[in-house]
């Protein structure tokens, strides 16, 4: 079941705040996408979206609006935050860890796309 859409009532950039997040720019599945990093919270969570998932895992960029350049630029970028918690846009979510989830989808799209 599809979820009912709703309209933004700002538009987020690389660097904005919302509340404890910081909006983090991550282009590569989707020209837009950004991820959400919370540095102050002990458990570092990161709201994912389509960019990162568990297990290596990472946004397709086959879809109209994926960039393989800026997919390898967004996960380089993501690896040198000190990620806890990772709650991805699909699939399960990582409790502690989330730095080496992270490694291992920049290893797994660099074993794809050389």
């Amino acid at each position: 079941e599809k979820c009912p859409g709703i309209a933004a009532d700002r538009l987020l950039k690389d660097g904005d705040r919302v509340e404890n997040f910081e909006v983090i720019h991550t282009p590569g599945h989707s020209r837009g996408s950004i991820c959400l990093y919370d540095r102050e919270d002990e458990s570092h969570p990161l709201i994912s979206g389509d960019t990162v998932f568990a297990d290596g895992g990472f946004g397709r960029i086959d879809l109209a609006g994926g960039d393989e350049s800026a997919m390898r630029s967004s996960l380089n970028r993501l690896s040198e935050i000190d990620a806890g918690d990772i709650f991805p846009g699909h699939g399960r979510v990582v409790y502690r860890n989330g730095k080496k989830h992270i490694a291992d989808s920049l290893g797994s799209f660099n074993h794809m796309y050389p």
